[in-house]
C-alpha cells in the first residue's frame, strides 16, 4: 500500500498539514455557489475536489492546511507539490494524506459526516429537469452518489482501484 503524505517542504520549511480552526477560516475563501445560488462551504468544496482527485483541490487544501504556520504564497505551495508529484509520478499519496487529515480532524469530523450523509440521502430531494420524471431524476442522483462513493473508496483503498481497472 502506498503511503499518505501529510507533510510538505515549503520554502525550506517542513510543514505538517493540520485540519484546524484556522484551516476552516481560510477554507471560507473556497466556498462556491451553484446556478441556483446554493452555497457549498469551502471545506466541502475542497473535500469533494480531493475525492475527485483534482490537483487544484490539493493546492487549496495545502493553502488551508498551512494556515497554522504562515500564509505561504500559492506559487510556493505549487512548487512544493510539483516536487513531490515529479518524484512520486502521481498525486494519490498527497490526495490520500489530505483526506486523512480532514477526516481525522476533530474540527471537521461532523462536517465530513454531514457531507457523506448529504451524498447518500441527497437523491431524495432530486428535482426533475426538463424532459425527465422525478423518478428519473432521483435515479440519476442516486447513481451520481454511488459514483462518488466508488471514487472515494478507490482513493482510500488501492486494492479497490486495481479491481476496478480490470
Amino acid at each position: 500500500m502506498t503511503e499518505s503524505i501529510k507533510e510538505l517542504e515549503i520554502k525550506g520549511q517542513q510543514v505538517e498539514a493540520k485540519g484546524s480552526f484556522l484551516f476552516g477560516e481560510r477554507a471560507k475563501e473556497y466556498a462556491t455557489k451553484d446556478k441556483d445560488g446554493n452555497e457549498t462551504p469551502g471545506i466541502n468544496a475542497i473535500y469533494l475536489g480531493l475525492v475527485q482527485r483534482r490537483t487544484d483541490a490539493l493546492l487549496n487544501f495545502w493553502d488551508c492546511a498551512t494556515a497554522h504556520v504562515t500564509r505561504f504564497k500559492k506559487s510556493d505551495i505549487q512548487k512544493a507539490l510539483a516536487e513531490v508529484i515529479d518524484e512520486k509520478e502521481d498525486t494519490i499519496e498527497l490526495i490520500r494524506g489530505a483526506i486523512e487529515v480532514l477526516e481525522g480532524s476533530g474540527y471537521f469530523k461532523q462536517e465530513i459526516r454531514g457531507f457523506w450523509l448529504n451524498v447518500r440521502q441527497g437523491y431524495k430531494q432530486a428535482k426533475a429537469g426538463e424532459g425527465e420524471t422525478k423518478e428519473e431524476a432521483r435515479e440519476a442522483a442516486k447513481e451520481q452518489a454511488q459514483s462518488l462513493v466508488d471514487m472515494y473508496e478507490a482513493v482510500m483503498d488501492p486494492a479497490k482501484e486495481e479491481e476496478a481497472m480490470k
